[in-house]
């Protein structure tokens, strides 16, 4: 008879530095190429956009988009994420402090990919 799991112990968690699982690949692969889909949606909105308030915030989107993508192909750290008044903000800084120092390839992988969309 088999005891049920200790709730101590935290289930596995997929990470984006285990090279076998789709965490991996998702960091390295489907991650930028989503991104850079955002980049182009956004560049051509922008393009086709009318008002100068309207092309300043595509810009400044393409820019943070560009960034962030940069960021996740050169492994660097999460950063907190901004107070834009959303609810959730301080729930995902929270974890992101209770991560530790975490890079784009060897942190859990369903809290950076919510991160990302986010």
């Amino acid at each position: 008879m088999h005891s049920p799991p200790s709730s101590d112990i935290p289930p596995a968690q997929y990470n984006t530095s285990d090279s076998t699982s789709f965490a991996f690949t998702s960091a390295r692969e489907r991650w930028p190429v989503i991104i850079t889909q955002g980049i182009d949606d956004v560049h051509r909105s922008t393009h086709a956009a009318q008002g100068e308030e309207h092309v300043k915030e595509g810009k400044w989107i393409v820019s943070e988009l560009a960034r962030l993508k940069y960021e996740l192909q050169h492994d660097r750290e999460l950063v907190p994420i901004p107070d834009d008044g959303e609810g959730d903000v301080a729930d995902y800084n929270k974890e992101l402090e209770a991560l530790g120092t975490t890079k784009w390839h060897s942190v859990p992988w369903l809290y950076s990919e919510c991160y990302l969309y986010r």
